[in-house]
Parts: C-alpha cells; sequence; structure tokens
C-alpha cells in the first residue's frame, strides 16, 4: 500500500514535469498540457488513481499547497508597480469581487435552478482567479506591463478574498450558527482580516529579523521560511476558518517590501517549488475528473460556464473601471482573462463535502460547477489570451531591450546609437556624475550598486533581455553577470574583459569557476583598448549596411560590435559572429581616417 502510494506520487509529479516541459518545448501555456495529461493519466488509462486518496489527506495537502503558492506569489508584489495601476486594481477587488458575486449567484439561480443559499455560495466560490493559472498564462502570454501588473496583483490577491467570502456565505446559511444577521457577518469580516493581518505582520516580521541579525544562517533560510508559513497558515486558520489564505498574502507582500535584507535563497527555493506544485495540483485536479462527472455536465452547465465566462467577467471588469486609467483595448483584454485555479476547486471540494455532511442536495452539482468552470475558463483563456493580445496590440513580445552595466563616456555614446534604432537600453552605475550626464542625453540611467543584493528584485526590467557588463573592474562584470543569469538566461548576459592578462586567461578561469559570461565583441577587444581607441580619435558608428557593403574593405580599421534591425540587436562576440544583411545598420568602432567615408554613406554619432 506505501510502495503504491509512492509510486502514484512519483508518477504524478514525472507527469506534471513532463506537461510543463512539453509546454515549454512547444512555447504554450502549460494549464493546457497539465490538465490534458492529467485527465488521459487517470480517467482514461487509469494509470493514477487520486481518487483512492482519502480525503483526511488530500485536502490538507491541497490546502497546504495552495497556501505556498499564494506566498509565493505574494512575493512577487511590489507597491511601486501600483503606482499606474493602483485605481484599477483596487476596484478589481472591491467592486469586481461584488459584482461577479451577484452576477454569478443570479447566474446559478437562474439556469443551474438553484435555491438562493446554494446560488451565493457558488457565486462566492467563483470570485477568484487564482495565481496557479494567471502566473503561468502571463509567463506564456506576455503583455504589456500595465497588464501584466493588474492580472498579478488581481489573481494573487482575490484568492482570499473569494476564499473568506464564500465561508461566510456558507457560516451564514448552512453553519452551526445559522446566523445570516449582519452584525454576525460583520463581526466574521473583521476577526478575519485582523487574524490574518496580524499573524502575517507577524510572521513576517520574525523572519526578517532572524535574517538580519544573521542569527538564521543561509542555508536554513528556506526551511525555516517553510515551516513559518505553514505554522502561520494552520494557526490562522485555526482561529478564523480559511483566514490563512490572507495570512500568506500579506506574509508574501510585507517580505516583497521590504528593504532590510535579500531574498535570494527564498526565491530561489519558492521557484523550485513553485513548479513542483503547480504540477501536482493540475494533475491530481484533472485526474479526479471521472466519467460520471462528465455526464453530469449538462446544457444548463455548460450554459452557466459561458454566463460567467462571457457574460459576468465582462460586465465585472467594466464596473472596475470606472474612474480607472484603463484603455478600451485593456479592458475587452481583461474581461477575456478569468481563469479559475486550485483554490476554488479546494473551497468547493471542501464546502461541498460540508453540505453532504448536513444532508444538503445540491453540494454535488457545486462542485460539478465549478470544476467546469475551472476547466473550460483554462482552456478558452490559454487559446483566447495570445490572439486577442495581438489583436488588440497589447502583446509586450520579447523583451529586447539591453541593460548596460557601466555609464561613463562610451557606453552612453552605445546607448545612444541603440536608442536611434529602436532598441531600449538601461544603464546603472554607482557613480553619481555619470548617472547625472548620461541623463542630461536623455537616457534611462539608474544611480545604483550592480552588487546590491536586492537591486534587481526592485528594477523595473520588464522589456529588458539582455546585459552587457561594461566596467573597467572585472570582478564587478563577473559578478554582475553571475546576479543576472536566473534573470535573463544564460545565453542573453555578456561581459567586456578589461585587461590582455584576463583576456589570455578567461578560458582557463572559466573552466576553473564557471563563473564568466560570453565575451563581448572580438577576442581582442578589451575595456582598456576600447578606452585607448576612443582616447586616439576612433569612434562608435552606425553604419546602413547597403547592397555592396564589406567589412573587409575596413580591414582593421573597423571593430563590429552589433547589428540592429528594426529594434532587434544581434551582439558580436566569442561564440557568435552575426552576419549583417542589407538594410541594417552596424554599430562599430571606427578609425579615424574612416569617419569621413562612413559619414558619406550614413549617419554617425
Amino acid at each position: 500500500m506505501i510502495q503504491n502510494s509512492i509510486l502514484q506520487l512519483a508518477l504524478i509529479l514525472l507527469l506534471g514535469i513532463g506537461a510543463q516541459w512539453a509546454a515549454w518545448r512547444f512555447a504554450v501555456p502549460s494549464i493546457l498540457f497539465l490538465l490534458s495529461t492529467g485527465f488521459i493519466a487517470g480517467p482514461v488509462l487509469h494509470v493514477i488513481h487520486p481518487n483512492e486518496i482519502p480525503d483526511g489527506i488530500l485536502f490538507p495537502f491541497v490546502s497546504v499547497a495552495v497556501a505556498i503558492l499564494v506566498f509565493e506569489g505574494a512575493l512577487n508584489l511590489n507597491f511601486l508597480e501600483l503606482r499606474k495601476t493602483g485605481r484599477a486594481v483596487r476596484n478589481l477587488l472591491s467592486i469586481g469581487v461584488l459584482v461577479t458575486w451577484i452576477l454569478s449567484s443570479f447566474a446559478a439561480q437562474w439556469i443551474l435552478d438553484l435555491d438562493l443559499p446554494t446560488s451565493l455560495l457558488l457565486g462566492a466560490i467563483l470570485t477568484v482567479t487564482g495565481p496557479t493559472v494567471i502566473m503561468p498564462l502571463l509567463r506564456s502570454v506576455r503583455v504589456i506591463d500595465r497588464l501584466n501588473t493588474i492580472l498579478k496583483w488581481e489573481g494573487i490577491i482575490i484568492d482570499p478574498i473569494g476564499a473568506i467570502l464564500a465561508v461566510l456565505v456558507y457560516e451564514a446559511f448552512f453553519g452551526i450558527d445559522n446566523d445570516p444577521s449582519l452584525w454576525h457577518t460583520i463581526f466574521a469580516i473583521i476577526r478575519t482580516l485582523l487574524t490574518g493581518g496580524i499573524l502575517g505582520f507577524v510572521a513576517a516580521y520574525i523572519l526578517i529579523q532572524l535574517i538580519w541579525h544573521e542569527i538564521l544562517p543561509e542555508f536554513l533560510q528556506s526551511p525555516f521560511t517553510m515551516m513559518l508559513l505553514i505554522v502561520a497558515f494552520s494557526v490562522s486558520n485555526m482561529i478564523q476558518h480559511e483566514s490563512g489564505l490572507l495570512t500568506m498574502a500579506v506574509m508574501g507582500i510585507l517580505m516583497a517590501n521590504q528593504k532590510k535584507v535579500s531574498l535570494k535563497r527564498i526565491m530561489e527555493f519558492k521557484e523550485t517549488l513553485q513548479v513542483l506544485l503547480i504540477a501536482g495540483l493540475f494533475i491530481i485536479l484533472s485526474a479526479r475528473i471521472d466519467y460520471d462527472f462528465l455526464r453530469k455536465i449538462d446544457i444548463q452547465i455548460i450554459l452557466f460556464v459561458f454566463a460567467v465566462l462571457f457574460f459576468v467577467r465582462p460586465i465585472s471588469v467594466l464596473f472596475s473601471s470606472i474612474g480607472t486609467e484603463l484603455r478600451k483595448r485593456e479592458i475587452i483584454f481583461l474581461s477575456c482573462i478569468a481563469p479559475r485555479g486550485i483554490v476554488a476547486a479546494a473551497v468547493s471540494s471542501l464546502l461541498a463535502l460540508e453540505l453532504q455532511k448536513i444532508g444538503y442536495k445540491d453540494g454535488e452539482i457545486l462542485i460539478t460547477s465549478v470544476f467546469s468552470v475551472i476547466v473550460i475558463s483554462g482552456i478558452t483563456s490559454t487559446i483566447l489570451a495570445k490572439q486577442i493580445a495581438n489583436l488588440l496590440g497589447l502583446s509586450a513580445g520579447e523583451p529586447k531591450g539591453i541593460l548596460l552595466v557601466g555609464s561613463h563616456p562610451w557606453a552612453q555614446k552605445l546607448a545612444i546609437l541603440l536608442n536611434r534604432h529602436n532598441v531600449e537600453t538601461l544603464l546603472i552605475d554607482s557613480n553619481p556624475y555619470n548617472i547625472y550626464a548620461t541623463r542630461m542625453q536623455n537616457l534611462k540611467a539608474i544611480h545604483a550598486n550592480i552588487l546590491e543584493e536586492r537591486l534587481i528584485d526592485h528594477l523595473n526590467i520588464g522589456s529588458i533581455g539582455k546585459l552587457l557588463a561594461l566596467t573597467p573592474n572585472d570582478e564587478v562584470n563577473s559578478l554582475a553577470a553571475i546576479s543576472f543569469q536566473d534573470v535573463f538566461g544564460k545565453n542573453n548576459v555578456y561581459q567586456l574583459r578589461t585587461s590582455e592578462k584576463q583576456n589570455r586567461n578567461s578560458l582557463k578561469i572559466k573552466r576553473r569557476t564557471g563563473i564568466r559570461a560570453k565575451q563581448l565583441f572580438s577576442e581582442e577587444m578589451t575595456f582598456t583598448k576600447f578606452k585607448e581607441l576612443m582616447d586616439q580619435g576612433w569612434r562608435l558608428c552606425s553604419i546602413l549596411v547597403q547592397e555592396n557593403f564589406s567589412m573587409e574593405q575596413y580591414e582593421d580599421k573597423m571593430y563590429p560590435l552589433m547589428v540592429c534591425d528594426e529594434g532587434a540587436v544581434w551582439i558580436y562576440n566569442e561564440q557568435n559572429t552575426p552576419s549583417p544583411e542589407e538594410g541594417n545598420h552596424l554599430i562599430s568602432l571606427i578609425h579615424p581616417a574612416e569617419i569621413p567615408k562612413i559619414e558619406s554613406l550614413t549617419t554617425s554619432e
């Protein structure tokens, strides 16, 4: 029995990770592969049997997993993001929730013929969206920063709101007290807010102080955080039912916005855990769908699901957009994206069991309706999101901007040329004079130390996809490359050698330590040589590549650096030598004698 359970767990994780790999390989949102894989492995092939897991084990596991995912999602919520989207987020979490609840309840009563208490309960459950679906969707479908922020905040914060609302409705109409009075509801809301807020603050404060005073060593930061959030979640739910998710959200937001300690160890661990939990939860969710469940889906259920997705959601977003900065096309996109996730499944399953215990007949249709919304909303959002974003011009595409570490004079000139060819740049330097000079040329620049532990957490780099480390300090360049490899990917991080000696030893050092990024430009080019050439009158120029253009004609009087074309950029480095085509712009370092010839062909810096 134990061995069979272990095998089931191993299969669930194997299928979940395999589905996410396939989603990455074919560049589609992972929920499509996760749901289809779980359904095929469960009711179709009977390879895994999650229905055999006792509810006393399954529901606690799901609850803790959801709590971890809410905390993980909240770690991505930076208050600075709300400067341009705060009103929209506020309205979606207040007006949007209220409108969704009322209209979904009305649809349940009218279409499904449910009584008022059950309709209100179903409507409350369906107010959630969920980070378990939204976050993978946003990673796959890149939209403009403002929409990304709105969907992220809504998806994470609305989970505890929806769960709490559902529990309040249940307690009011079906609970032991059976007291739907206004004062009973107000008292429950106050107790929930106080419990979640206080415990979330206390947990975050304890963790911050232990790390700040170095009481907690680095290797224990991740496991201690895990222990602390599970304890806080459990205690919160003991004090007030379903307040634990609010505790997790508060704890995560406070940790994300404090500036005292680095969360690097915690963030690394939670990213791995997130992948495993999402994989496991969605495989279990879809594998629990059996043929009896499918037979219960009739025309009423289908009509209800479409009413929730294509009637309730648009009206909710429309009301929430009043008085905000949202444009029409953004409202349309938000109206089409409202997938439900694990929280809706867990809350509906738990409350359906409670209804069955008290002999209430409509408990089963609660699960059928919610699971139908989860599956259909997940599939439709996944299929429609990218097409609608592209159609409305809201797709951010792949990030093509460049982060330049070092804001010295020739880095400024390089940024000017890149901006001229629609390549966004952001320069970072710890020298205030360099930053001042950079900003005077209308370039984006940040005065900061690139090696600050919390810098990555506070940079707005959604449109940035590459890093060029251009400082005269080789150690700083290497460490900057290490810090940003996880952000941009190893293939998009470059550094410039600072001297010939370091250049000769680079291969040996790279093999021994593995810490160096790809070397920028030609093998012989270093920071020292670059500066010497600039002092000798060499200039950075942008050359329009024409039909008979050939770099051989410049012999040793040109060092090609980059090729630009309509916002895209290809960088010369030790592993890649781009071939410029007609119509491209070639950014190069040009000998003084060749500058007049270049200027006759195109505009230089």
